[in-house]
């Protein structure tokens, strides 16, 4: 230690002996005093001529060849302004300041010499050889010293009467308030550009939430131009299939309706489960299928639409079970999805194919089409709802078919993705779908003759409850059609007292009837214990989970959601 004060301070006699000397206690609140003056923003900051004026006027009212103003922080005293001494900081430990800010009056040493506290301290043995310190601590309004205001000679001085310690205290006040002041200007600066930011940035917000409002807005616009042409032609095909139906030669009239009924429900369905999606509405019902399977049914049931255009369609399939846990009818969608996707965004005659591999612990599914490809811009956004490509929309659609593909691959905790080198370069989409345990074998319980004989088909008494007119007669004609007896009533109130003159076999039931919905005419139907062998079956256009258990809850076995699959219907009655 010895060196290095000879290092520091200038003295030259190489002496190496260490000389035991005392240390200042810390604060009680160090921690506290430590980040005021790191608040205050004072240490290692450029000469203030406020500062400097107070020393010099410190060193002229003293008569002392030796003024500062020194800063403590946790290894060091740095002088913010100084008078008299050329150096900028010393260690922690030879600062006089370090007892200063201990004393709530400040201190005086008349001589240091004779202080054992400064008797061997560096800078009374050395330059600049203090002997007098008269110091008065610079305290914040929580009490917090940051330093102190002093004034330092060479030579013993008496102690200072009490005029000059108020006159020592005055000035430390004054500076005080001068630090205070900076402070709070300093804060006030901070305060004002944090709050200027703080707008710049809401007016970013506020300009890119209403460009994103624009954005939504232009989305809506072209959803709703666009459902309405993705209504309007099946509409329009269903009413030329009418008039056929009406001509000498209605050819394939009924294919023709039927095909642009069942596109309208998908395209019901869709929009429905997009808003399930939306709401977290989304119940799936997981078993342990093979992916193998699921893919070839979705290939099967899409092979007329691929076949339609002409495309050639190259599948590739592993020889093996690929077992999933899964929502079957789900995991079919998303197959099915991404294959009317290709096929609709695909010319004629180009080729489509689908490969299904096992890759590590997961199943991988790959739909590559030879269409018009995807910009890299819109890969990310293309599973976005409603979002096109804009050379694609001609091709018609909603934009919801791989946002819906998106969503359920995700609760099925797989991921897709989409390759494509651009416009004109086809796409290539990629599902994985972890892999599950096989599923363990049940032994086949074994056919008995009466099992083996085919079911005869039983005519059923049906209670019809439909306000819609329509509706009404067209399902009392089709159920007549199938050779069931059929009871139309249209009112929920009319329903009770048919049912008890009637005794039908199965009562299908409109939910959304006038004054009596459908969930009171089923408690009806099912507290009257003459009708207690009745199967009630319910009819809605609200197929959320909430109506379903209500329904079920209401007394039902069934729950049909409109438009009803007329084979599906026909089953059912005929079960």
């Amino acid at each position: 230690m010895a060196r290095d004060r000879n290092r520091i301070f200038g003295m030259g006699n190489g002496s190496t002996e260490e000389t035991e000397k005392m240390t200042a206690p810390l604060p009680l609140q160090e921690a506290e005093r430590l980040q005021a003056l790191s608040d205050y923003g004072l240490m290692d900051t450029p000469p203030e001529p406020v500062f400097d004026e107070v020393v010099a006027l410190a060193s002229y009212v003293f008569r002392t060849p030796i003024a500062l103003i020194p800063l403590l922080d946790a290894k060091r005293q740095w002088f913010k302004s100084r008078v008299g001494l050329d150096l900028t900081e010393t260690p922690r430990e030879h600062a006089f300041c370090s007892y200063t800010i201990l004393e709530p009056t400040g201190m005086v040493v008349p001589d240091a010499l004779a202080d054992p506290r400064f008797a061997d301290n560096p800078l009374v043995v050395g330059k600049p050889g203090i002997r007098f310190y008269a110091g008065t601590p610079l305290k914040t309004r929580e009490g917090h010293a940051l330093g102190t205001l002093c004034v330092i000679d060479t030579k013993p001085r008496p102690q200072l009467d009490p005029e000059q310690k108020q006159a020592l205290h005055t000035l430390g006040r004054h500076l005080m308030a001068q630090l205070e002041v900076r402070y709070s200007s300093a804060f006030l600066a901070k305060a004002l550009r944090e709050r200027s930011q703080a707008q710049a940035e809401e007016q970013n917000r506020m300009v890119e939430h209403g460009r994103e409002l624009t954005r939504l807005n232009e989305s809506k616009d072209r959803f709703m131009t666009m459902l309405a042409h993705e209504l309007r032609n099946p509409l329009a095909s269903i009413l030329n299939a009418i008039e056929l139906l009406r001509s000498p030669e209605p050819a394939e009239a009924v294919e023709i309706i039927e095909g642009q009924v069942k596109h309208l429900s998908r395209l019901i369905e869709d929009l429905l489960d997009l808003s399930r999606f939306t709401r977290g509405k989304i119940t799936l019902k997981m078993a342990t299928l093979d992916f193998v399977e699921i893919v070839r049914a979705a290939t099967r049931a899409t092979h007329p639409v691929l076949a339609k255009k002409g495309q050639p369609f190259v599948t590739e399939f592993p020889e093996q079970p690929l077992w999933v846990n899964a929502d079957p009818i789900r995991l079919e969608q998303i197959v099915s999805n991404l294959l009317i996707n290709a096929a609709k965004f695909t010319s004629e005659g180009k080729r489509i194919t689908l490969s299904l591999k096992r890759e590590s612990a997961a199943a991988v599914l790959r739909v590559r089409d030879e269409g018009m490809g995807i910009p890299r811009e819109m890969q990310e956004r293309i599973f976005e709802p409603y979002v096109q490509v804009e050379e694609s929309r001609t091709n018609g659609g909603l934009g919801l078919g791989l946002p819906l593909v998106r969503q359920l691959v995700s609760l099925h905790q797989g991921s897709v993705q989409v390759q494509s080198d651009g416009l004109g370069r086809g796409s290539e989409f990629i599902v994985q779908i972890p892999l599950h345990d096989a599923p363990v074998r049940k032994p086949a319980a074994q056919a008995t003759n009466g099992d083996a004989d085919p079911k005869p088909r039983i005519q059923c008494r049906v209670l019809l409850v439909e306000d819609n007119p329509h509706l009404s007669k067209t399902l009392e004609r089709l159920i007549s059609h199938w050779g069931h007896m059929v009871d139309l009533v249209h009112l929920g109130s009319d329903a009770l007292e048919k049912a008890r003159q009637f005794r039908p076999d199965v009562a299908l039931i409109d939910i959304g009837l006038p004054e009596m919905d459908g969930f009171a005419v089923a408690e009806c139907l099912r507290a009257a214990q003459e009708l207690a062998g009745t199967r009630l079956i319910a009819m809605s256009g609200f197929g959320t989970e909430a109506d379903r258990a209500r329904a079920l809850q209401a007394g039902f076995h069934e729950f049909l959601l409109k438009p009803v699959d007329p084979a599906f219907l026909r089953g059912l009655l005929e079960g």
